[in-house]
């Protein structure tokens, strides 16, 4: 039977690469166009959010069905092209895989922090570089990522049913939200250059009083304000508690890397394409009616708003942290599939986020309540 990926060669073949950015996933033997520089990379993204927040904030100028579209594009633009700055251009720049000047690279995530309000290039580093990459600490509560979790609600022991609850009641909920900000905002008063901290006091006013000239308060709030913290932040917590096996042990401690296969994976948006059926063409029909909204309303979305860039291929980074092509993950971790590397176990894939959620919620679910929250001062927004 044709893989998932494979199952959308029913199209034509020029939407090959429409499919492969939705997805995540290369048809077989695709290969990208181009292979964009880091700097290129970086300024799509800013441009993106830039862009976002200045649909979202003339939206109010607008009117009926105009207000609401630029509104919507607005927010979803704005929070992928933060996310991308953040989790994937930052994240290499962690990683002093942008430049590969180490001083460079961590004025350049500082500046990206300004500009999202999110926490420095110094405590990114120590928090994700220092200690998530850690093979005897990824994934425990002692991982800065696991504690931002376990404070969160979501702990091992909990029941499947629990873990969702918490999820939903996670996302809407206003002490989680401000603790979250709360925790970006004294990242940056603490340990940002002083430099940094006068750019980001003139640029934040500039912001806001250009918001309030142009449109009413409403306009910086809901505009500005609203995506760059709770819809950023919405994003960033249906990402992070997908990405990998919380709290779940290792199987093989004599080969401590294991951990960073066994506890990560793609996760990709989609869904096996209809197969034909003679017998019942309305059922057929009807289910590439389903495909189509499903695809629209979920699978779209998610790709824009949850897991953008090279999200989807993180279990790559895991893998290659030290890569230089992650402008092109999406290849790259296809060509390190086929090629197979026996040092690693086999890739794992996800298709849908619900069901790589629901991967992690079952790990969780059979692993013993036996961690104690208190054995990890880290409070952190880990990897965001």
């Amino acid at each position: 039977m044709a893989s998932t990926r494979e199952s959308y060669q029913v199209f034509p073949w020029w939407t090959a690469r429409f499919w492969t950015w939705l997805t995540g996933k290369p048809a077989p033997g695709q290969t990208p166009l181009f292979e964009p520089t880091p700097t290129l990379y970086a300024l799509s993204a800013v441009a993106t959010y830039v862009t976002g927040l200045s649909l979202a904030v003339i939206a109010f100028r607008t009117e009926g069905p105009c207000f609401i579209l630029a509104l919507s594009c607005g927010w979803i633009m704005a929070v992928n092209g933060a996310r991308r700055m953040i989790s994937t251009v930052a994240h290499q720049c962690i990683h002093g895989r942008f430049t590969g000047i180490a001083s460079r690279d961590l004025f350049i995530a500082d500046l990206l922090a300004v500009m999202t309000l999110t926490q420095t290039a110094g405590d990114y580093r120590e928090e994700h570089f220092n200690q998530h990459h850690r093979p005897a600490v990824f994934t425990t509560i002692s991982d800065p990522a696991g504690a931002f979790l376990w404070r969160a609600g979501f702990k091992s022991g909990m029941s499947v049913g629990a873990l969702w609850l918490k999820l939903f009641v996670t996302l809407l909920s206003p002490r989680f939200h401000a603790s979250f900000f709360m925790h970006r905002l004294m990242s940056l008063v603490r340990n940002l250059p002083p430099k940094f901290k006068l750019i980001a006091a003139a640029g934040g006013a500039l912001a806001c009083w250009g918001a309030i000239e142009l449109c009413p308060v409403t306009a910086l709030v809901f505009g500005l304000l609203f995506p760059i913290v709770v819809l950023y932040q919405i994003s960033v917590l249906l990402e992070f508690i997908s990405e990998h096996a919380w709290f779940v042990p290792a199987q093989r401690w004599d080969q401590p890397k294991y951990i960073h296969a066994t506890h990560s994976w793609g996760r990709f948006c989609g869904r096996r394409t209809p197969e034909r059926d003679e017998r019942h063409v309305a059922l057929y029909v009807l289910s590439w009616i389903a495909w189509a909204v499903e695809h629209a309303i979920y699978h779209l979305p998610v790709r824009l708003f949850v897991i953008p860039g090279d999200l989807s291929q993180h279990d790559f980074h895991h893998r290659m942290p030290s890569t230089l092509r992650w402008t092109t993950a999406t290849y790259a971790r296809e060509e390190d599939l086929r090629s197979g590397d026996s040092r690693w176990p086999p890739y794992q894939e996800f298709w849908g986020l619900h069901n790589a959620i629901a991967h992690v919620f079952n790990g969780m679910a059979k692993t013993a309540s036996h961690v104690d929250a208190g054995t990890s001062d880290a409070a952190s927004e880990a990897e965001i």
